[in-house]
């Protein structure tokens, strides 16, 4: 999902959403996987996905790695490394915690 009025410049992953100018992580998208009929399970997954892409401060591939390591196999975990891997001018960042 991308948010009004952002400047995408990146791919943004399956089920995640992206906000602001220049379009950065904005979270999960789980109502857009609730509506899509994405079981609880699968759902949890993708959260644990998601945090080993953007919080757990491995890089893209070592986050690839962990995810097929670590998770249970589904069709959507499937499409989101897929997509990662395939990923040609790279993927929307998470906002970084400014100074203040």
């Amino acid at each position: 999902m991308i948010g009004g009025f952002s400047k995408v410049a990146q791919d943004v992953p399956p089920y995640i959403m992206v906000d602001g100018n220049l379009a950065r992580i904005a979270g999960l998208n789980k109502i857009g996987m609730v509506r899509e009929g994405v079981e609880e399970d699968t759902r949890k997954v993708m959260k644990r996905a998601y945090k080993l892409l953007y919080y757990s401060g491995l890089s893209i591939e070592q986050a690839l790695e962990a995810m097929e390591r670590e998770l249970p196999k589904s069709e959507e975990l499937e499409s989101f490394i897929t997509f990662l891997r395939n990923s040609k001018s790279g993927i929307c960042q998470k906002v970084l915690k400014q100074k203040r």
